[in-house]
């Protein structure tokens, strides 16, 4: 026997093994949670069981204790047509040996609202983020201007949702990675304040929400420095029990309120089923993590029981994409098995009976389609790249399952719907959902600016750009039966306008600025976007993008104001205004010198050298010019129009001097600082400079900082009777303050700060004139 074909036989063993095992004794629901009849206020459970005795009995209990259900031989099946909303059925399965009863299995099987008409959905992944700040290419959620233009565009997308008949949101409620869970767990009540926000917008506008738990299979796990195996297999991992506790903090908050749809486990997680990871696909790092199918499905029904554990009433939808090719032949040979992975293309039985085996735990089959060879929507003999007819074999397996189906995601990939506006294979399975009258399902993507607040996506649905799709969209809602959108007449209904480029209280990136905006209107069309600045109209566009570029150059005050307005073809009228910005200002300041080397005595016993400073700025009123002595306080010198230069003809050798230039404006507050410049006084290290004896004086005080007096040490045993010695005080700008006569015969200076302010100064000995050792002494009053 070669090595393919005793894998084969041992895998196949195995799995044969397992099944047998498991089906000796168990007991089976089609679905969890049992959408109740509009018609009779009734829903119906189909139950189905096998036990290894010849005979059994499958007792229910709806809360007044257990009654015989159905009793069969070795394997049966019944109906329980009388599934009400709000209660929890128990229905227990024995096996009989004599006259005892052996209980084998147990299940637990609600009543939940009726289902509204089927219709379609949108994907909105990003809502929720919005409203929290970390969305669009932004990851602090303290960034205040950027989460107010993100919310604003969030709630946009809700309104002009719930404009064209959209019914409900497909959207993550963890975020998309390490970023969201550090707020929800380090800053809670701001977490759960966007997320109540975000809910009561859907409520205020009747949309429903399908919360996705878990949209990146890699966040939990690499939040908690695990693997994907760790999470999907191990039920006590750290990031299992982490993502538990977000499901438990969001189902109980939520349960009650009428807005949510459905619970969605995660997002496409079948894809990495049966696989090797070799590569992280976010860091580009070595990874090792691998779970199989079976792994995956004991994942989401684990996941789905405690779901339904918190909320009886709530139904439950894997998340998964349209199964691989081959997904089938992967499970039963993976990518990580001797033998590596079989990529043989699965038949319709198998691919049918792959969906039965993932989808066993929840209650609503997820599948999403795009026109491209990765998802594979062409199979079976299907080969139109633009036919929908694969949803009919999707739409058979959900039907075999007894389970719900979720056409979560499709839309044209090559090319992409802003590539293309006809969208053919979208416009093809808007037609095949109403044929099929498919529950639920939501196209790829409504209003996504996903790496900025400027740039559309090219797969998008957004007014003004992709409008043919939208009235389809709407045609396709109202065939399923659901009311259509009406405008009524006259129109007073404002349009929709948000300013998105670029944020408030922040300088203009560039001297040409973009500015951004984004419109619609329930009628379907903008007439015309204005902008304005200052209170004047600068531009005026009539299609979207709705944006031009301003000279920022030109606005030479400190503050300006930028507005949106938004105009439909009735002539209602909605604005947008900016929150105040700072013109962008800039500017340099140089010295020459910057190391000044000639020294002359200023008069007052103090060698001193000159520098000249010069600088030019712009999109200010003035300059303030400060000075920073040896790493000191700053101290203004001087305020100066915007292009000038002075003279510092105090530069002390063995000092370094820090200019700066600071923008301001008419109350002469410090804004910005735009340049600064170093200035060093160079040693004077020659003997004949300074004295024959030395300069190594070695000066000091003690106390230091003090208040009114310190005492000043100094070596003078280099010193000679005849000198003629004298201690030099000098404030941070390096100005004489004082001059005091200095004994030679004492080794300290008794220093009275009487009529000195709280700051910096400076010391030095000054021997016949010439400059020795100096230090530094703080005076606080």
């Amino acid at each position: 026997m070669n090595m393919k074909l005793l894998f084969l036989t041992i895998t196949t063993l195995l799995i044969s093994v397992s099944t047998t095992t498991i089906a000796q004794n168990w007991l089976r629901a089609e679905m969890y949670t049992i959408p109740v009849s509009v018609d009779n206020n009734l829903g119906t459970a189909n139950l189905f069981w096998q036990v290894s005795l010849d005979s059994s009995v499958v007792t229910v209990d709806q809360g007044a204790g257990q009654a015989d259900f159905a009793a069969a031989g070795s394997t049966g099946n019944a109906s329980a047509p009388w599934i009400q909303i709000g209660i929890v059925y128990h229905f227990r399965l024995f096996k009989i040996d004599g006259d005892n009863r052996i209980p084998v299995d147990s299940i637990r099987v609600s009543g939940t609202d009726p289902l509204p008409n089927s219709a379609i959905g949108m994907n909105g992944f990003p809502l929720f983020v919005q409203y929290l700040g970390i969305s669009q290419g932004n990851g602090d959620y303290q960034n205040k201007a950027h989460r107010r233009i993100s919310k604003a565009m969030a709630k946009k997308s809700i309104i002009s949702a719930a404009e064209i008949g959209a019914k409900y949101f497909r959207t993550m409620v963890s975020g998309f990675y390490s970023m969201s869970l550090n707020v929800w767990e380090n800053d809670p009540d701001f977490y759960w304040k966007a997320m109540d926000e975000f809910i009561d917008e859907l409520q205020a506008n009747d949309i429903k929400l399908i919360p996705s738990m878990a949209w990146n299979l890699f966040q939990f796990p690499d939040y908690c420095a695990e693997s994907i195996t760790d999470f999907v297999t191990v039920p006590n991992s750290a990031s299992y029990i982490k993502y538990k506790q977000f499901i438990s903090d969001f189902v109980t908050r939520y349960k009650d309120s009428n807005v949510i749809l459905f619970y969605e486990i995660g997002n496409e997680y079948n894809l990495h089923a049966d696989l090797k990871h070799n590569t992280h696909p976010f860091t580009g790092q070595p990874y090792s993590g691998q779970f199989t199918t079976y792994q995956l499905a004991d994942f989401q029904k684990r996941t789905a029981d405690y779901i339904r554990s918190l909320d009886s009433k709530g139904m439950v939808s894997s998340g998964n994409a349209l199964p691989r090719t081959a997904a089938y032949h992967l499970m039963l040979q993976p990518q990580f098995s001797p033998l590596d992975a079989d990529w043989t293309p699965d038949n319709v039985d198998q691919f049918k009976e792959y969906i039965g085996i993932l989808e066993e735990g929840v209650d609503i089959i997820s599948g999403h389609m795009y026109n491209s060879d990765y998802d594979g929507n062409r199979r079976f003999g299907i080969t139109d790249k633009n036919s929908a007819e694969l949803l009919s074999y999707l739409e058979q397996a959900s039907a075999e399952a007894g389970k719900l189906l979720f056409m979560g995601e499709f839309g044209d990939y090559d090319p992409m719907i802003q590539q293309d506006t006809t969208a053919q294979f979208t416009q093809n399975m808007f037609n095949k959902i109403v044929e099929l009258n498919i529950p639920f399902s939501a196209p790829w993507i409504w209003d996504f600016y996903q790496y900025n607040t400027y740039e559309f996506t090219p797969f998008q649905i957004e007014q003004g750009f992709t409008d043919l799709i939208i009235e389809k969209y709407k045609e396709a809602n109202v065939a399923l039966g659901n009311d259509p959108v009406v405008i009524e007449n006259p129109d007073t209904v404002k349009p929709l306008v948000v300013l998105t480029y670029p944020k408030g209280n922040t300088d203009f990136t560039t001297p040409t600025q973009l500015v951004h905006a984004v419109a619609s209107d329930n009628s379907g069309s903008i007439d015309k976007v204005e902008f304005y600045v200052n209170g004047e109209v600068w531009y005026t566009d009539t299609e979207p993008p709705y944006q031009f570029d301003m000279n920022s150059d030109t606005l030479n005050i400190r503050t300006t104001e930028i507005t949106a307005a938004a105009y439909d073809h009735s002539g209602n009228i909605a604005n947008f205004m900016l929150e105040k910005y700072l013109v962008q200002t800039t500017g340099t300041i140089t010295a020459d010198p910057d190391t000044v080397t000639e020294f002359a005595d200023n008069g007052s016993g103090t060698l001193v050298g000159t520098t000249t400073l010069s600088w030019t700025a712009s999109g200010c009123e003035n300059i303030l010019l400060y000075v920073q002595m040896d790493g000191g306080d700053e101290a203004l010198m001087t305020n100066a129009s915007l292009n000038s230069s002075m003279t510092a003809p105090w530069i002390q050798p063995g000092h370094e001097y820090s200019f700066i230039i600071y923008s301001a404006y008419g109350d002469l507050n410090p804004v910005d600082m735009l340049s600064q410049v170093t200035v060093i006084g160079k040693l004077i290290s020659s003997v004949e400079e300074i004295h024959e004896t030395s300069n190594n004086i070695k000066l000091s005080n003690a106390p230091n900082p003090f208040n009114n007096s310190t005492v000043i040490y100094f070596d003078n045993s280099k010193l000679k009777n005849e000198d003629n010695v004298d201690l030099m005080i000098f404030d941070v700008l390096g100005r004489l303050i004082e001059k005091v006569k200095v004994d030679v015969n004492s080794n300290k200076i008794y220093f009275n700060a009487n009529g000195y302010s709280s700051g910096i100064y400076y010391y030095m000995l000054q021997v016949d004139g010439r400059n020795f050792d100096s230090n530094s002494m703080v005076i606080l009053k």
